[in-house]
């Protein structure tokens, strides 16, 4: 009966957002897998399980876990709508409770979902889908885990995706890193010891004709982000690189008012380079090999 509701949605359009429950106990080792429907998400793209996180980005003890995780959002101390009535014992009671649990986070992608939608209406459920988990912060390994799937939701990069947007730069010396975002305060560049440089270049909207996503990698044992157009990574995946995601559109044919996006690589210290200077900016004097036109 659920799997012929679940299709009856997705044939109307519809994205449902489901919670992966609380029934762990994460402080003493208990890890409940997800349970139904969201356990469904595996197998049917227009759903997505949630799972909860605390205000310091830590999976919430109770939050269940599992592959079919999608991804999470705030589920602790969440002003909630049970009544917290005023009684003689309870003199100073709020309107209402605050409340822990999936429940409380799962609004919060639905949230995200309406807000993308208000966008652009004609994107199906399994886009949303995508573009919520895409534009996500990841928040335990590289790629999508079992306790936070893709992570924690961000509304400000999936809209940035939809409506394209300035890309901001950021560099760290120490690993010798450039790391490239939509989002004008890096993610958590500043907090991981990254450096801002400045707006080099900008994004097309999603579903612009002549573009395609921009996809960002990420090896951690050189410390380097790559990117690329091609949804396999070219050959990053092969040589350990992880899929972090899309940070938005790229043009594939040279379009009116644009520049070619150029890309350099620097193998003493693995580091990727994104310029529109063709020259690569002081990049060939700093030891960079140029590679060609990022698309």
């Amino acid at each position: 009966v659920v799997k012929d509701a679940i299709k009856y949605a997705r044939d109307k359009g519809c994205l449902l957002v489901t919670i992966t429950h609380n029934d762990s106990d994460h402080v003493n080792n208990i890890n409940r897998p997800v349970r139904w429907p969201a356990a469904y998400s595996k197998n049917y793209d227009n759903v997505i399980a949630v799972g909860a996180i605390d205000n310091g980005n830590n999976l919430a003890n109770f939050s269940n876990v599992g592959p079919e995780v999608n991804v999470v959002a705030p589920g602790v101390n969440i002003r909630s709508t049970v009544p917290n009535y005023v009684t003689a014992d309870n003199p100073t009671a709020a309107l209402y409770l605050n409340w822990p649990g999936t429940s409380m986070a799962a609004p919060h992608v639905s949230g995200l979902a309406a807000l993308i939608l208000s966008v652009n209406r004609s994107l199906t459920p399994r886009r949303v889908r995508e573009i919520i988990e895409t534009t996500a912060d990841n928040l335990g390994p590289a790629g999508k885990d079992d306790d936070f799937g893709y992570g924690r939701i961000n509304c400000e990069k999936a809209i940035a995706l939809l409506t394209g947007g300035t890309i901001f730069r950021w560099w760290k010396s120490s690993i010798g890193d450039h790391f490239y975002t939509t989002d004008p305060n890096g993610e958590l560049a500043p907090q991981s010891g990254y450096q801002y440089e400045g707006a080099p270049f900008r994004l097309f909207p999603l579903n612009t004709q002549d573009t395609t996503p921009f996809f960002r990698w990420w090896k951690s044992s050189i410390g380097d982000h790559f990117y690329t157009t091609d949804p396999n990574g070219e050959l990053a995946p092969q040589s350990g690189y992880q899929l972090e995601g899309n940070i938005g559109n790229i043009a594939t044919i040279q379009l009116p008012g644009t520049v070619a996006l150029h890309r350099w690589w620097k193998s003493s210290i693995g580091d990727h380079f994104y310029t529109t200077d063709p020259n690569g900016e002081l990049t060939p004097q700093s030891g960079y090999q140029y590679e060609g036109i990022a698309v």
